[in-house]
């Protein structure tokens, strides 16, 4: 799951300094918000991986404690309490991360900065 983490962030950055750079020098306020839609979307894989790699912990601290789960068992959902629905969407928790929010968060600043200054030029 880290390589995957470390993988969005590679990709993201080209493509932030790429929307970015663009909407500043032709002053293209659609580009900028491309990006951001960028940023976020990857901010949101990111979390994503971020929530699966605690579940999964979570999963093998609860057969390595010898509990009710099968030795092999592969779905993180078995760790978690009794009769609660399995959410796929990133937690705050997640997104506030020092993981997540000291990446994304200012790129998702500079981006608006950005779209702000080429809507307003």
């Amino acid at each position: 799951m880290s390589q995957a983490s470390s993988a969005a962030k590679t990709w993201l950055l080209p493509i932030v300094t790429l929307t970015y750079g663009y909407a500043v020098t032709k002053q293209q306020f659609w580009v900028a918000v491309l990006g951001l839609i960028a940023v976020a979307i990857f901010g949101l894989l990111d979390a994503n991986y971020l929530k699966q790699e605690r579940a999964f912990r979570k999963l093998y601290d609860s057969v390595s404690a010898g509990g009710d789960i099968p030795a092999f068992a592969l779905n993180p959902a078995l760790a978690g309490p009794g009769g609660t629905k399995v959410n796929y969407w990133p937690d705050w928790e997640d997104i506030r991360s020092w993981a997540v929010a000291p990446v994304y968060g200012p790129l998702l600043l500079a981006g608006i900065a950005i779209a702000v200054w080429a809507h307003c030029h």
